[in-house]
């Protein structure tokens, strides 16, 4: 056993299915000698409670086993520890294991083993953490950077992006201390015909401050998680999370 290693796993793991494809993953730690120890997220005791004491323990590894649920629970209490935080994605949900360039299951830790580390920027609105996205689905919102102020035209939508898109699978440079504004507004059909689509067009702005404000028909989503308010502040607390990736892609 590797004790600067942990592993955190999801609850969801105990079920029947996952017993092949986990054992598939722990003979591949075993192998490559970073196999050390877990976590379960069912435990009577709080996992923030456990990973704490590990870290004391001489733990700088912290490796999230489950999905990207599972890393957004746990990614929070983890970043102030300062360890550096792997990912291996077991189920369906794993939008953010694209982005950072992780395979699915086994084959994930051999990203683990090579231990590429980035240290990636983080939104934060109002004091809570982001590593995807803010998204204004319907637009009705605006964002003001200094003096300027941004909005969508007409049916358009907008975002905030740091590591990318869950939706639409888009990735962003994490890496450049700034978050990406996605205006996108809506254009002319592309033919006269009744089914022609509309052409969007996007505006993209880097800022590394700013306001956001939603109309009270509106709301936002975080990480893919409604949140209340309407007025917002927005800053990128650069380079905040050591996380393993596959090599993020370049720009």
């Amino acid at each position: 056993m590797n004790r600067s290693f942990a592993y955190i796993y999801d609850d969801f793991l105990a079920d029947t299915r996952f017993e092949r494809p986990l054992a598939a993953v722990e003979a591949e730690l075993s192998r490559l000698g970073i196999n050390g120890r877990t976590v379960r997220m069912g435990m009577f005791r709080d996992p923030r409670d456990l990973t704490s004491d590990l870290v004391r323990g001489g733990v700088n590894t912290v490796v999230v086993i489950g999905n990207d649920q599972t890393l957004l629970h746990v990614l929070w209490f983890l970043a102030p520890l300062g360890v550096c935080i792997g990912y291996i994605p077991m189920a369906p949900s794993h939008a953010i294991a694209d982005l950072l360039r992780i395979p699915k299951g086994a084959a994930a830790v051999d990203v683990i083993g090579a231990r590429y580390i980035e240290a990636l920027d983080v939104g934060m609105l109002d004091g809570q953490a982001f590593l995807t996205e803010v998204v204004i689905p319907d637009g009705r919102a605006r964002l003001t950077i200094g003096t300027y102020a941004l909005s969508p035209v007409d049916a358009g939508g907008m975002a905030i992006r740091n590591i990318g898109s869950l939706d639409q699978g888009v990735s962003e440079d994490a890496r450049d201390g700034q978050l990406i504004a996605v205006i996108q507004s809506e254009g002319k059909k592309t033919g006269s015909w009744p089914w022609a689509k509309r052409a969007y067009h996007e505006t993209r702005v880097p800022f590394t401050a700013a306001t956001l404000a939603v109309e009270k028909t509106s709301c936002a989503y975080i990480d893919g998680r409604k949140i209340p308010g309407k007025t917002y502040a927005l800053e990128v607390s650069p380079g905040m999370l050591k996380v393993i990736t596959g090599r993020l892609r370049k720009k």
